[in-house]
């Protein structure tokens, strides 16, 4: 596994090829859709080897890196120009097929054959990746102590779920547990903190929830991501960070697996335990509403509703409770939003300028709660939400309906997600976003006629 330093220098390679990307005329590579799903850098720095993916994949994204080879000292003008590194690397551009991965990746994984199992709690980063599940998971979880539960930064209702969910769970065992996430907690979810006991200690068993890669820590994955002992996720496309791993996609919300995780264990639950796994449950279904949810999870959420706590109070807070801030963003995203494809595709851009003029009047969950509104307008197949995150940094949610698959789209940009459900990061000015998304959206689109 890469040390930290040279992980965030592939990430600055990685967004400095992407940016340039923009700049190169060679007609194969401007007419193909490129994207740069991830770079590995060796320790030495000698050798990065750059992933390519294109819409098409196959012969036409091994032709790209072909062409691409040719650009290589553009690229690494460009790199040198902005990138802090004591030597240049020889950058290796490699075909990248994220369609085929990312629609066969369960069928690949259930022929892996198991390896044997390590002796010692996984400290050392060289310990061979695990794929687990639910019973192993609760025997890490009951054979450890000394907790550290990580959700991911710009945190949402499933990973704080999760996190102070799984946190009380281990509190009520007598462990010692506590949560950390990168980012401030919306007012509206603030409760969830206050279900658990706030404990000082020193951390020996860290545990992420709700994690697809390890970059989404944010500023924790400086000091914590290479140290992740078990990562409980739900994610269809993910980066695997930690010594062990309990990932199940057809599972709504990560929440799910803490509360399966809960009854492998005979764990006593309580109304505030129960409180934060429905929490988790609600947000990433959308009250229930969306397809990923499944009969297992309304079994869950009826078992968790037997205890005792304000399901009505927190389904007001999560879904129905906006401020007159909130009301008038969402009225100025409505105003802007554009229409493409025979308006069966509509984005929404929340750009610096917008976010500036709402600085205080919302709070960051109004702004995460955006994503679903480009797919509420009838006869919208794929919606997208533009959130920029910098100069030239633009976050991109994208929401679809049968049969886009958007973990599919966006993976051609380096992100990924659910089938239903997924982002993306694009470097580069709006209209350089915008070209790169459309006739993506539209070869989808047409790819699925």
């Amino acid at each position: 596994m890469a040390n930290f330093n040279t992980a965030r220098l592939a990430e600055d390679i990685k967004r400095e090829i992407s940016t340039a990307m923009r700049d190169i005329k060679d007609g194969a590579v401007v007419k193909a859709m490129v994207g740069v799903s991830r770079c590995e850098l060796t320790s030495d720095l000698s050798y990065c080897k750059v992933y390519i993916t294109t819409l098409e994949g196959g012969d036409t994204t091994k032709n790209v890196a072909e062409h691409l080879k040719k650009a290589e000292g553009f690229f690494k003008r460009r790199i040198n120009e902005r990138v802090k590194m004591r030597k240049l690397p020889q950058l290796i551009f490699v075909p990248d097929n994220s369609m085929d991965y990312y629609e066969h990746i369960s069928e690949v994984i259930s022929k892996l054959p198991k390896p044997a199992e390590p002796d010692d709690n996984g400290d050392d980063e060289r310990q061979t990746i695990m794929i687990t599940d639910v019973k192993k998971a609760a025997e890490l979880l009951k054979s450890n102590d000394d907790f550290l539960i990580l959700s991911h930064a710009n945190p949402d209702g499933d990973t704080l779920g999760c996190a102070y969910g799984l946190c009380g769970m281990l509190q009520k065992m007598g462990k010692r547990a506590k949560v950390m996430c990168a980012d401030e907690i919306a007012p509206r979810m603030e409760f969830l903190r206050d279900t658990v006991i706030q404990q000082n200690f020193e951390e020996k068993t860290i545990v992420s929830v709700d994690v697809a890669d390890r970059k989404l820590l944010g500023d924790l994955d400086a000091v914590y991501g290479g140290r992740i002992f078990l990562a409980i996720d739900h994610h269809e496309s993910r980066q695997e960070f930690a010594k062990y791993t309990l990932v199940d996609s057809d599972a709504a919300a990560a929440c799910e697996l803490i509360f399966q995780i809960a009854e492998e264990m005979n764990a006593q639950l309580d109304g505030e335990i129960a409180s934060c796994l429905y929490t988790g449950l609600a947000t990433d279904t959308g009250c229930f509403k969306y397809s990923n949810t499944t009969s297992r999870t309304h079994i869950i959420a009826a078992k968790l509703m037997a205890y005792e706590f304000d399901v009505s109070g927190i389904n007001y807070k999560l879904f129905d409770m906006k401020s007159k801030g909130r009301l008038e963003l969402e009225q100025a995203i409505m105003q802007g939003m554009e229409f493409f494809c025979d308006d069966r595709v509509a984005v929404v851009w929340l750009t610096t300028e917008l976010m500036d003029r709402f600085n205080g009047r919302v709070d960051s969950e109004d702004f995460n709660g955006l994503a679903s509104l480009p797919r509420q307008v009838e006869g919208v197949i794929i919606g997208a939400t533009v959130k920029q995150k910098g100069p030239a940094t633009f976050k991109i949610s994208v929401r679809t309906a049968e049969p886009i698959n958007a973990g599919s789209v966006c993976a051609l940009f380096g992100g990924g997600g659910h089938a239903r459900a997924a982002g993306c990061t694009i470097e580069g000015s709006i209209e350089f976003v915008k070209a790169k998304l459309l006739p993506v959206f539209e070869k989808a689109l047409k790819a699925n006629e």
